[in-house]
């Protein structure tokens, strides 16, 4: 995972989302009326590595 940029600590794109990038399998970004806006994410269990079972 890089490091944040001088440029990117007032972004909209902020360090969660960098987070969330590296770690969901599929994420994006719902727009509703503004301010609104949902971010999701989806983690498959299988393709993290976790043990059979204990998802």
């Amino acid at each position: 995972m890089r490091g944040r940029l001088a440029g990117e600590v007032l972004g909209e794109s902020g360090y969660g989302l960098l987070l969330v990038g590296e770690l969901a399998d599929r994420w994006g970004v719902r727009q509703g009326p503004v301010p609104c806006k949902t971010v999701w994410a989806e983690l498959d269990p299988v393709a993290g590595g976790w043990p059979s079972g204990q998802a």
